[in-house]
Formats: structure tokens, C-alpha cells, sequence
């Protein structure tokens, strides 16, 4: 193939998958990142350091497409700068956002809403550059498949010290883990069908579980325990509140446990009819 392709936050979960992903579709890759310390893993990309808010020339000045995993409040910037480069376009560009920017609109945590109306707010912004920014936007339901995954490397932590987990309600609402390697090979198979030009496509994986049986494999694949411990609702949410409101238990996002008893998987159809997307079902990884 030996097409150019410039992936951004290329040290993070996704961003590393799509860099090895990439190599094996032909692609010569530059990963741009500021973390230097990664510039030796992989002698046949070239890694460019550099701040976002301030894109190194060598991708600015290029039609090569950009597939990217950076925080997507970087995005909107790096579009406008994009589209100053107009001799450049058009020019593809796949985003990764996120499925909080639909799931977080209503939480009863304040923080949680604001994530989600920056999510929206920086994919509409790169859309409205169309069609001299040819996008498409990926959102993804929850990430494994790495070290750093926040989820599922969670929930297996979890199990090998403690064990227990608190559930709101009957921990019975569907979710959808999808491996980041899937979220990669995704990426760029959409940069090969015009189709998906325009769209934002939900991904999920192949196989839809609950909550309580999320946790139960990934303790079990771990060699850890998971005991459940079913507590209703809206007394658990209280005192959540009572306890963050003095400074305990901060970590722990108040909106993920109101979210237990909700089913948050996806249609993945026409991911499947537009790029052929073929995720694995959950398998969960050790840790």
C-alpha cells in the first residue's frame, strides 16, 4: 500500500492499537505524540513530538489522512488549522469521540453532563468543515484491551483486592465491551469506503452482557473474585453524594452507578454494511 497516514495521540490505548494496526494494512505511519520516551518502540514509524494546540508543519502541509485518538477537545483546533491549509484538501480525517456524548447528556452528575456537551460541541465543529474536511466520527461504548482501559482493567483489579462491587439496583443494565484493536482495524477500514464520509457510527462489540456479568468474567479471566452486592438505587446515589460532598470516595463516578440498570449497547448494522466492521465478541483480557 505505502499510502502516508498520521495518527495523533498515538501513546494511548487506541492510539498504539492503530499505530501496529496500520502497519500491518502497509500504511507508512507518523505518530505524532509529546511523550519522546515511546519514539523507540517502533523503529518503522516516525514519531513527530508536538502539542496539538501548536501541530507540527509536517502534518499540516499534507493530504495524507489523519486518524484521530487525542483527546477530542484537541480536535476543533487542529480542524480550523486544517482547513487554513487549504491547498492541502480535501483531506480525511477520522475522530474518535466518544458514546458519553450521547450516554452523559442526562447524568445527575454535573461534571458528567459537561463532558458530554464538550464531546458534541468538538464534533460539530470538525463537521462543519465538510466537505473540505471529509470526516468520520467514531464513537465507541466501553474500551478493553490495554493497559490503562479505565474499565475493564478496573473491574479486574478490583476483583483480585477487594472482591465486592456495589451495584445499584439489579446491576442488569446492557453493555457492549469492544476491544481497542477492533476500534483500530474500524479506523482504518473506514478511510476505504466513501460511504462513511459524513457519518458518525456508534461501535460497539460483538456481544451484548450485563453489568453483573461484565464483572463476573473479567473477575473470573483475572483469578479474582466477584461478589456483587445488590443496594437500591436511589439510597446508594445518596449516599455517594453525602460522602463526595465531604471529600470521600471522589474517584467513584456518581453517574456510572445510576447508569447500572441502563441498557447502553448499540446498533453496530451499519458499520457492518458501510465498512465491513467485524468485531470479536467480549474476551476479557488479564491484567
Amino acid at each position: 500500500m505505502n499510502e502516508s497516514l498520521f495518527v495523533l495521540g498515538a501513546t494511548s490505548l487506541l492510539g498504539s492499537w492503530v499505530v501496529k494496526k496500520a502497519i500491518t494494512y502497509g500504511y507508512r505511519v507518523t505518530a505524532v505524540s509529546r511523550q519522546d520516551r515511546h519514539r523507540s518502540e517502533r523503529p518503522e514509524v516516525e514519531w513527530l513530538s508536538g502539542d496539538l494546540n501548536s501541530p507540527p508543519a509536517e502534518m499540516i502541509y499534507s493530504s495524507a489522512p489523519i486518524i484521530f485518538c487525542a483527546p477530542s477537545a484537541l480536535a476543533s483546533p487542529l480542524a480550523e488549522r486544517l482547513i487554513g491549509a487549504s491547498e492541502c484538501l480535501p483531506r480525511r480525517f477520522v475522530l474518535f469521540s466518544s458514546m458519553s456524548a450521547k450516554t452523559k447528556q442526562a447524568s445527575t452528575d454535573p461534571d458528567e453532563r459537561a463532558t458530554a456537551r464538550i464531546l458534541v460541541s468538538n464534533e460539530q465543529v470538525v463537521r462543519s468543515f465538510s466537505p473540505e474536511l471529509q470526516t468520520t466520527i467514531l464513537r465507541p461504548t466501553l474500551i478493553y484491551g490495554g493497559r490503562g482501559d479505565r474499565n475493564v482493567e478496573y473491574l479486574a483489579r478490583r476483583s483480585k483486592s477487594w472482591g465486592l462491587f456495589p451495584v445499584a439496583g439489579r446491576g442488569l443494565g446492557l453493555r457492549q465491551p469492544v476491544h481497542a484493536e477492533d476500534l483500530a482495524a474500524a479506523a482504518l477500514d473506514v478511510l476505504h469506503s466513501d460511504l462513511t464520509i459524513g457519518r458518525t457510527y456508534e461501535l460497539g462489540g460483538a456481544e451484548v452482557i450485563s453489568v453483573r456479568e461484565l464483572i463476573s468474567r473479567t473477575a473470573r479471566a483475572n483469578g479474582g473474585r466477584a461478589r456483587t452486592i445488590m443496594l437500591p438505587s436511589k439510597p446508594l446515589l445518596l449516599s455517594l453524594r453525602v460522602l463526595r460532598s465531604v471529600g470521600l470516595f471522589t474517584w467513584l463516578p456518581v453517574g456510572s452507578f445510576s447508569r447500572m440498570g441502563e441498557d447502553l449497547n448499540v446498533d453496530i448494522t451499519d458499520a457492518i454494511a458501510d465498512f465491513e466492521y467485524a468485531p470479536r465478541r467480549f474476551q476479557p483480557p488479564t491484567y
